[in-house]
Order: structure tokens, then C-alpha cells, then sequence
């Protein structure tokens, strides 16, 4: 704008006191730059004033016109009586007008009960400020200021893209025998069936897993990127397998099989059966999509059990004794694991493919990995929130256990989360300490204070450079919860 936001002032003159009112208002204006045409200011003698006023009303230089209203203001312009009568006048073609529908904004200063009995007719639809009450005038003023200003208290935010999970289904024909599992459990009318159909579920599911194999590259060099490229792009591929198994654990938690062993059975497997490393670096590097896989079923499965309250579940999958085969950096026998085993180590690779498509000016993320992650939410079952809340989780619960001596879970997705926090801030509820007991592996509230008064908070900073906190924090705010301090 080559001119500062310039405004009239309309008004009928009733009384001193009433005048003065609009004149302070004018002067507060200006005071903000605004620059404000007002008759007491800008007309003298000898002046035209109905020429001033339709100057006021027609002009492109003047941006708002502030139609003070009052009782008098209102009989004046629906009687197009006096100044006020010519000006409704002129006005009233002008609203008629699309492009100028915005241009005039009734204002109330004189209290009333009802301040549409102070509105002319023609003005009756519109939108008002009233300002005529003490206790919110000073709201209502800078939402006006705000309006004539263009920077509104609550902005929009920028249009973004239609959610994955809005896509049309589709039906994945290949999916049909899981389908049929999954349905064939909801029917059957015993323990010992519903167990043989969620194993048969299990094995029909890395069958499938392991046809979006990624054919190794023959050449010596192997190019990180390229390879990165096809890793996103079979991580994509397999959401709708990621999708399937999300409606199976729905499905085992109405039936009510969700704390037996055959979840910490299925990642053992996964594990041991789709991550069979290859010999050479060449081979290790084309599964990276079947490792992202189980670090995001995992989490999501936490997810899922923290959003329904299902917390020995949680218990039972991540203070959990894996044995696991071609465990990282353990050879090809099966050794005792933690779950730390199933976090996603080597985000890198996705990281590298995703900044080799960056535009200029494109934001950089803390993670790429963490990002593709939670951008995968899956409502009502995932949300981003949902999946970094379960992530630090699992990071809280491995280190009170002291799950790995030498590594720990690290929750990538941690600045994503907008609700933990008061998760941890709920421990101060005796009936909730007595429901998360299962988390630390205690059996009394005694046992849960002396837990987490044995909590050590690492030294130094853990967390994304630039981040506004740190994931460690999450650590402290637990030990500084009173805990059980209210029913």
C-alpha cells in the first residue's frame, strides 16, 4: 500500500459527551497510523460538506468508512434526513456494489442492551464493532484495528494437501485372504480358534511383506541416493499393508486378544524372518523399507493401546525379552533383545533421498524420517500427535528399565507432539497412577514413587539442534509431577 490505511468517520452529533467519544476514537486511530477524515478535523468554514462526504464515501483513497451509529444515526439515514440522510444516500449504491461490500463498518459507541436497534436498515446485515462497553473495549478496539490493518487475530492457515488416509479405498485384491482372517476371527466362537486364525493372519502376512522385495544393484558403487529413492517409494507401496495391519489390531482388541503373547511373537518374527541380512553392505541396505516398516507397526501399535488405555498391553510388548536372529552387529544367532532393536537406525538413507529433492527455499526438517512417519496418521486410530506421544513412550520406558546399556530408543518424532506432556502432568491422579502401574513394572503406588524418584536425567541436551526443547525434558517433567498428590 502506497498511502497509510486512511478512514472516515461518520456519525450524528447528539450531545458533547457523545462527540468527544467519537474524537477519542479518532485520535487512538491516528495514534496507530491510521489516518483518519473526520468533519470536526477536515472541514472548515466555507467548506462544501456534502461534497466532502461523498469524496469520503466514492473515493479509492479513502480504504474503510466507520458508520458510528447511535439512535439519531440510525432515524437520520432510514429518514435520509440531514448529513447523515445524504451520505446513506450515496452509501447505499456503493454496498450495492460487490467490490465495495467491505468498505463501510458500523461502529456502536452509546451503550445499549440491544445494539441492532442502533443500525440503520440498510446496514442491518452487516457485521458491527461495539464499542460501547467498557469491560471489552479494549478487545473490541484492536479487533477493529486488526480488521482495518488486514492482520486478523486468527489467521488461516496456508491451504494444505488432501490427508493419505482420504484416499479412495482401494481394494488390494491381494489382501483378501487377511481380510478374510480378520473376519472369520470376529465370527469364531472360541479361544483356541480365534489363536489358529491370528497365526494363519501372521503367516499370510509376511508372505506378502516379502514380495516388496528390492532387487540388490549390481553395480560395485552403490549409490545412496538412488537407492533412498526406491526405499521411499516402497514405503509408500506398503501403506496399505501398514493400514491392514492397523484394522487387525483394532480387531484383536475387540475380541480381546491383545495381551496374550502373539504380538511380541509377530515382531519377534517379523524380525527374524523379513530382516534376513544378505552378505555385503549391498543387501542390508535394500531392506531398510521392511525395517522402517516395524519401526512404524511398532509404534503404531503403542499408539493404539496408549489412545484405549491399554497399558499392560503397552507393558507387555515394550519391556518384552526378544530373541532375535541377525540382531545388529550380533551375528546370525538368536541372542536376547530389546525392543530398541525395532527403532529405525538407519534414517540417513531416507534422509539423503528426501534432501536430494528439496527446492530452493524448501524447509528443511529435524527428521525425514520422523516426518514420512507422522505424516502417515491414520484417523481416528493415528494421529501425528498420537504417534509422537507413543514414541516418547517407549523412550521414557526404556530408559527407566535401562532396556539396552549401550543404545537407547531415540523418539524422532518427539516435536511433533502437542498432548504428552499433559499426560505426564496427569501422574499427580492416585486412580490414574494405579492404571499405569504396568508401565514401570510396579504393583503399588509406593513402588511407582520410588521408580521414578530413581529416574536419572542425562546430562547435556538431547534433542534436534534448533529444537525448543528436548526430548530428555519429558524425563524431568515426570519426576517434578506430585505424584498421586490428588484422587
Amino acid at each position: 500500500m502506497d498511502h497509510p490505511i486512511t478512514v472516515f468517520i461518520s456519525y450524528a452529533w447528539t450531545s458533547e459527551t457523545y462527540k468527544d467519544r467519537v474524537l477519542q476514537l479518532a485520535e487512538r486511530l491516528v495514534k496507530h497510523g491510521v489516518d483518519v477524515k473526520i468533519d470536526e478535523w477536515d472541514l472548515g468554514l466555507g467548506d462544501d460538506k456534502f461534497k466532502f462526504m461523498e469524496l469520503m464515501v466514492k473515493s479509492p483513497k479513502v480504504d474503510k468508512v466507520l458508520l458510528v451509529c447511535n439512535s439519531e444515526y440510525r432515524r437520520k439515514a432510514d429518514d435520509r434526513d440531514g448529513g447523515v440522510g445524504y451520505e446513506t444516500s450515496i452509501i447505499t449504491p456503493e454496498i450495492a456494489k460487490q467490490v465495495n461490500k467491505v468498505k463501510f463498518i458500523p461502529v456502536i459507541l452509546e451503550d445499549t442492551e440491544n445494539p441492532e436497534e442502533f443500525i440503520p436498515i440498510y446496514l442491518s446485515s452487516r457485521i458491527y464493532i461495539d464499542l460501547s462497553k467498557e469491560d471489552i473495549y479494549e478487545e473490541r478496539y484492536e479487533e477493529l484495528l486488526r480488521h482495518l490493518y488486514k492482520m486478523p487475530k486468527h489467521q488461516k492457515p496456508a491451504l494444505g494437501k488432501k490427508p493419505e488416509w482420504l484416499k479412495d479405498k482401494e481394494e488390494y485384491p491381494e489382501f483378501i485372504d487377511l481380510r478374510l482372517l480378520r473376519m472369520n476371527i470376529t465370527k469364531a466362537s472360541t479361544s483356541g480358534r480365534i489363536t489358529i486364525l491370528m497365526h494363519q493372519y501372521s503367516d499370510e502376512f509376511f508372505r506378502l511383506i516379502k514380495e516388496y522385495n528390492i532387487e540388490p544393484p549390481q553395480e560395485k558403487m552403490v549409490d545412496s541416493i538412488s537407492i533412498g529413492n526406491d526405499i521411499l517409494s516402497m514405503i509408500d507401496r506398503m501403506r496399505p499393508l501398514r493400514d491392514e495391519y492397523v484394522n487387525f489390531l483394532i480387531t484383536l482388541i475387540e475380541v480381546e486378544q491383545y495381551e496374550n503373547d502373539f504380538l511380541t511373537t509377530f515382531f519377534e518374527n517379523y524380525f527374524n524372518e523379513v530382516l534376513t541380512f544378505g552378505t555385503g553392505l549391498r543387501c542390508d541396505i535394500c531392506i531398510k523399507h521392511f525395517d522402517f516398516l516395524l519401526w512404524e507397526i511398532f509404534i503404531n501399535t503403542i499408539t493404539i493401546f496408549l489412545k484405549y488405555g491399554k497399558y499392560t498391553a503397552i507393558s507387555n510388548l515394550v519391556l518384552h525379552t526378544y530373541f532375535l536372529k541377525a540382531g545388529r552387529f550380533k551375528g546370525n544367532h538368536s541372542e536376547e533383545s530389546s525392543i530398541v532393536e525395532f527403532w529405525y537406525h538407519d534414517e540417513y538413507i531416507i534422509q539423503n533421498a528426501c534432501k536430494s529433492k528439496l527446492n530452493p527455499g524448501d524447509q528443511e526438517k529435524f527428521s525425514f524420517a520422523a516426518d514420512l512417519l507422522v505424516s502417515r496418521e491414520s484417523l481416528p486410530y493415528l494421529t501425528r500427535d498420537g504417534i509422537a506421544s507413543a514414541d516418547i513412550l517407549i523412550f521414557l520406558m526404556g530408559h527407566i528399565h535401562n532396556l539396552d546399556k549401550y543404545r537407547r530408543w531415540t523418539p524422532l518424532t518427539y516435536v511433533y507432539e502437542d498432548s504428552f506432556t499433559l499426560f505426564l502432568k496427569r501422574f499427580n491422579s492416585k486412580s490414574f497412577c494405579n492404571k499405569v502401574l504396568p508401565l514401570f513394572d510396579v504393583s503399588s503406588i509406593e513402588e511407582l514413587k520410588q521408580k521414578i524418584q530413581d529416574i536419572e536425567i542425562p546430562d547435556g541436551y538431547w534433542g534436534y539442534p534448533g529444537s525448543m526443547r528436548s526430548y530428555s525434558s519429558y524425563l524431568r517433567i515426570l519426576k517434578e509431577v506430585e505424584l498421586a498428590s490428588k484422587p
